[in-house]
């Protein structure tokens, strides 16, 4: 039974007597199609005169909105399509905030969007919703990132099938419900047979389809790059080089090298470079030439050098300036993942290895870099050799800037101030030194305190070259500090800031060069105190104006002013970089099987973490061919049931296999009509159904009246002479419209009002 209620009445009539039941049609596809199709005619009844679109019709517990009426005049008939009444949610609708303003984090980086659960997007829509819709979530789904979260609820519906790509929308009326795909794909045990069954079993296998590597490009931020002629290198050992800046100043023979490397680069020879300009675009790019230089002589030969590296084709100098933009992203990476495998062979990821090199490597260091770009890298600062035939590249750039006539420079008279991205920035008179105003015993400061505020970050960077003479701690007041001393015996201390040995990264010994990160900042502020006389004698003169103590500013800045570079200020750049660098995603054993099938780029901005990145990545491979099962059933005794899982075989060809129903058009009252079931073809998109099916309604509606050709030798009395008709226009009129004349339609009459409806 059929009820139906007008546009902007109540009530609900029963209209099977007018509906052509071998046209009556129902329709169902995962995430994408729910409605019922049919022809109505007119034999006198109110209710065909009421029948239009917004029409309500009710049909085994569930309702459906007409949301297209076809009327044919010439044949008194009108062809309904009706959509399940869930499909108005799209009528309610979240608007984005016009008035929201951009915020910031404290550290100047743009906040990670909101996570959402599928239970918060729902809410969003569907909480004291006017128009009566509730919800139901079945199955357990991890938040997800998400911006601008407003739109129709059909495009929160897609939101959510997009995001968790498991999901199936199947509503109960305007009961929303979500499931995951175990919780709503069942399997009652039918078994289809051919020929038994079925009428027709097609598989269809689609190569096309395939995707099995992408590349993952997550968020970016904003973080100060340190550019300029380059502060002092280190060439004592390999754990010293990679505390060297990326842009760090190893004093070679300029020409010598040029020289060496144009005779022995394969590239440079190839392509015809100009090696002076090679070494003003990296120099200008922010990036130490002679690194630049050495590691393209290790890894010529192969893929993996500077000049080539991101495939620019033959033009050395855009290449140069592409790789110098990774090497400044990569330096500023928050964590350093080292490359721990390769083709060449692999090892155990070790985490006390990986924590060390975190703390000994600040960010713009050259290590920071070569672990995360390089496992023959990572090898070789770890003391390990898979493959020999790999070799030691960062023992070999040491021994190659050697050669140039490279060596230790502890930067000379270069200085630089200990937060590069603010530069000098602001004191308060407590902070300066000298009388400074503040508490201490005759209100003298002997030193200079870089404070939270006006100096964020938690990096500590020398303001001079030397080697650590002291590490030692200090008292509650003075806690750890750390002295270095340059080659002509001035002390620069950094106290106040440090609260476990741990924080400070050097040791006593080691050389440092300026801009270096030395240690890490846990407390509110760093005090730099400048002395030529030494520890402890110049902590007893620390409440003393008696010149024990130098004024840091004032040095710092004649420092620069004589040549030095100063790393704050005019010579740091913005620039974005990526929070995690982009990566390749691969589906290995696809790859054994197909070959390598890339796939467009997954971009998301929303991903600040590579690990999540991956995970969601992992669903857009699509690593096998696709397989859809198709099967015609003999006539209409088979009802299907949305997301069934049903196990299909033909014996005769040794073929079986259980699938997800995902598909069904089933027409219930004509027998000859043939159900059609789809199974494990791809999902669509809720929208989908709005982008494709609505531009389809009418060429739908018109294979209806095609669709009564063949039906002749099965249908009643009613279906014989409509078909009948039918013919004879087409004979005489080439008019596919039905045309009833005043005897056919008493006969619709006589079987509509009879003692017995017999297609009711």
């Amino acid at each position: 039974m059929v009820l139906m209620t007008p546009h902007k009445e109540n009530v609900k009539e029963p209209i099977n007597k007018i509906i052509l039941w071998p046209t009556f049609h129902a329709q169902w596809e995962d995430n994408s199609t729910y409605q019922i199709s049919f022809t109505a005619i007119d034999i006198g009844s109110e209710l065909y005169d009421e029948l239009d679109v917004e029409s309500h019709f009710f049909l085994d517990g569930q309702e459906y909105v007409a949301k297209s009426c076809v009327e044919n005049i010439d044949t008194n008939t009108k062809e309904i399509l009706a959509w399940h009444i869930y499909n108005e949610v799209n009528r309610l609708m979240v608007r984005s905030d016009l008035d929201a303003t951009t915020t910031t984090n404290k550290d100047g980086q743009e906040p990670q969007a909101p996570s959402y659960s599928v239970e918060d997007v729902l809410k969003k829509w569907l909480d004291n919703n006017q128009l009566g819709f509730t919800y139901e979530v079945h199955g357990n789904f991890e938040k997800k990132q998400i911006e601008n979260l407003s739109g129709n609820g059909k495009e929160m519906l897609s939101k959510i099938v997009e995001l968790w790509p498991s999901i199936t929308v199947f509503p109960d009326n305007k009961n929303i419900r979500i499931y995951d795909e175990s919780e709503f794909s069942k399997d009652n045990g039918r078994v289809l047979d051919f020929p038994h069954d079925l009428k027709s079993l097609k598989t269809t296998h689609d190569s096309r389809t395939i995707i099995n590597q992408i590349r993952c490009v997550g968020g970016k931020h904003t973080v100060e790059i340190q550019n300029g002629s380059g502060t002092g290198g280190n060439l004592d050992d390999v754990n010293g080089f990679c505390k060297s800046s990326i842009n760090a100043n190893f004093g070679v023979n300029k020409n010598s090298m040029c020289q060496d490397f144009a005779n022995r680069s394969q590239r440079v020879k190839a392509w015809g470079v100009d090696v002076n300009k090679l070494y003003d675009t990296v120099k200008n790019a922010g990036v130490s030439p002679e690194w630049f230089f050495a590691y393209e002589l290790q890894e010529q030969g192969t893929y993996y050098g500077w000049l080539n590296h991101t495939y620019k084709h033959g033009d050395a100098y855009q290449d140069a300036q592409s790789v110098c933009d990774w090497i400044k992203s990569t330096s500023q990476s928050d964590t350093i993942n080292p490359a721990w495998s390769a083709p060449e062979g692999s090892m155990t990821p070790n985490a006390s290895l990986a924590a060390k090199w975190n703390q000994e490597f600040g960010k713009g260091s050259i290590g920071r870099v070569y672990l995360q770009g390089t496992a023959a890298a990572t090898w070789d600062l770890a003391g390990v050799t898979p493959n020999p035939r790999i070799g030691k590249p960062v023992t070999g750039c040491v021994n190659t800037i050697r050669g140039w006539g490279g060596h230790t420079n502890s930067g000379g008279g270069s200085w630089g101030w200990p937060f590069p991205s603010v530069g000098e920035g602001n004191f308060s008179l407590a902070q300066s030194f000298g009388y400074d105003g503040g508490y201490r015993q005759n209100s003298f400061h002997d030193g200079l305190d870089f404070g939270s505020i006006d100096h964020p970050g938690t990096d500590v960077h020398a303001v001079h070259g030397g080697k650590v003479t002291k590490k030692a701690w200090g008292g509650n007041q003075v806690l750890w500090y750390v002295v270095i001393t340059d080659e002509s015996g001035l002390n620069v201390e950094y106290q106040e800031a440090f609260s476990n040995s741990g924080d400070i990264l050097v040791n006593e010994g080691d050389t440092v060069t300026t801009g270096q990160v030395i240690g890490h900042r846990n407390t509110s502020h760093l005090h730099i105190g400048i002395t030529r006389h030494s520890f402890p004698e110049a902590f007893s003169h620390a409440f003393s104006n008696d010149g024990t103590w130098l004024d840091p500013r004032q040095t710092i800045k004649s420092g620069i002013a004589a040549g030095g570079t100063d790393n704050g200020g005019s010579s740091t750049t913005s620039m974005e970089v990526y929070y995690f660098q982009p990566f390749i995603l691969e589906d290995e054993e696809s790859i054994k099987e197909w070959g390598p099938q890339p796939g467009p780029d997954f971009v998301d901005e929303r991903f600040h973490d590579a690990e999540s990145m991956r995970q969601a990545g992992l669903k857009k491979l699509n690593p096998n061919p696709d397989l859809t099962v198709e099967v015609g059933l003999k006539g209409n005794s088979f009802i299907p049931k949305a997301g069934e899982i049903l196990r299909v075989q033909a014996r005769n060809k040794k073929y079986a296999g259980s699938w997800r129903t995902v598909a069904y058009d089933y027409y219930p009252k004509a027998s000859n009509q043939d159900t059609q079931l789809t199974l494990n073809k791809t999902k669509q998109t809720i929208l989908n159904y709005q982008a494709q099916r609505v531009n389809q309604i009418q060429s739908a509606l018109n294979d209806q009246t095609v669709r009564l050709k063949g039906m002749a030798s099965s249908l009643d009395k009613q279906s014989q002479s409509l078909t009948q008709v039918i013919n004879n226009n087409q004979e005489n009129n080439n008019d596919k419209h039905m045309s009833l004349d005043e005897d056919q339609l008493k006969r619709q009459k006589e079987l509509a009002y009879g003692e017995e409806d017999k297609n009711g």
